[in-house]
C-alpha cells in the first residue's frame, strides 16, 4: 500500500483542532470504513518510536471513507515544534492500513498578561 503524503498541518499548543480525512488504499481507492476504526498518531520528528498522542477518530462518512479527529487544548500542552501525524486505519473487513502521514507543526501558545 502507497502511502499519502498529508498536507502540513499547524497549530497553536493548548488550543483545540479539528482535522478531517479521507481514507484512500495504495490503489487510490476510497476505503469503506462501516464497522472500521481509525486511530490519529503524533511523534517528534525523527523519532517514530515514541508515540506522543494516540487519538482515535469519529467516522462521519463510512462509504466515503470520511473520519474527523479533535484534538482538546489539553491534548497539546507544552509541545512546540516539527511532529510527524500518520492514520491507522482498520477498514470493514478488519485490514489495517496505515495510509498517510505528513508533518505537524506545533507553537507555543503566547503566554497571556494577567
Amino acid at each position: 500500500m502507497a502511502t499519502q503524503i498529508l498536507p502540513d498541518e499547524e497549530m497553536i499548543a493548548d488550543s483545540d483542532k479539528l482535522l478531517t480525512f479521507t481514507a484512500y488504499d495504495g490503489n487510490g481507492v476510497i476505503l469503506n470504513l462501516s464497522g472500521g476504526q481509525v486511530r490519529w498518531l503524533l511523534s517528534p520528528s525523527g523519532d517514530p518510536s515514541k508515540t506522543l498522542l494516540e487519538i482515535t477518530g469519529t467516522i462521519t462518512y463510512p462509504l466515503l471513507g470520511k473520519f474527523n479527529v479533535f484534538l482538546n487544548d489539553t491534548d497539546t500542552i507544552g509541545l512546540d515544534g516539527e511532529y510527524i501525524q500518520q492514520l491507522r486505519v482498520r477498514d470493514s473487513n478488519w485490514n489495517i492500513y496505515r495510509p498517510a502521514q505528513g508533518r505537524f507543526l506545533i507553537h507555543p501558545a503566547i503566554k497571556e498578561v494577567t
